[in-house]
């Protein structure tokens, strides 16, 4: 470190850290977050929001609120549940503001429980399993690449012994990585309310 810079990799630098940074002004921390969390956010943000614009202006909106309210983040621990909160309710926000718009078609109440999408509906229920797929190819990108490789060849359709034998290492270390891989993702899922079929 020379100067306060960060010189780490991005990868390898802890939300808790750049956090204590953001704190202190450091801009290249937050730009670092924003990296690491952008594609997250606006996957919530148009989940929620349903318009690929509003989403991604909101999305924008929720780093500012992000920059202009870190010192309320007590532990950047947990960051991500922080930052997930802010953009949650900051959706709702415009979705309050903007309940009269006329071209809207789905009520906030068919957001908040997209599960209950009615048959009429279809191609919505469509645009949400693809936004699940590709928030969880995010998550995917975001593991150890020990256990990124693990995972990703068992969504392929590799067996665990088939990828034992193309790593060449034993059995129980690629059950051991898928497991903590596995783990890792239906958290994050869990946390922005997305739910995936059992791997």
């Amino acid at each position: 470190m020379k100067n306060g810079e960060i010189v780490t990799s991005k990868e390898e630098i802890q939300d808790k850290e750049l956090v204590e940074r953001i704190k202190k002004g450091n801009e290249e921390a937050f730009d670092i977050l924003i990296k690491r969390y952008y594609n997250m956010v606006y996957f919530t943000c148009i989940k929620k929001l349903y318009n690929p614009d509003i989403a991604k202006e909101a999305t924008q909106e929720v780093f500012i609120k992000v920059w202009k309210s870190i010192n309320t983040c007590a532990d950047g621990t947990y960051f991500i549940s922080w930052i997930m909160t802010i953009a949650r309710n900051h959706c709702i926000d415009i979705l309050r503001k903007e309940k009269n718009r006329k071209e809207r078609e789905i009520s906030i109440e068919t957001f908040e429980n997209s599960d209950n999408i009615s048959p009429n509906a279809s191609d919505s229920s469509i645009i949400d399993k693809s936004i699940e797929y590709e928030y969880l190819n995010i998550l995917v990108e975001q593991l150890p690449e020990s256990q990124r490789i693990v995972f990703q060849k068992r969504l392929e359709g590799w067996s665990v012994q088939e990828i034992a034998d193309e790593l060449n290492c034993p059995l129980g270390t690629v059950l051991s990585r898928f497991s903590l891989a596995k783990r890792k993702i239906y958290e994050q899922m869990k946390k922005m309310n997305i739910s995936l079929k059992e791997l």
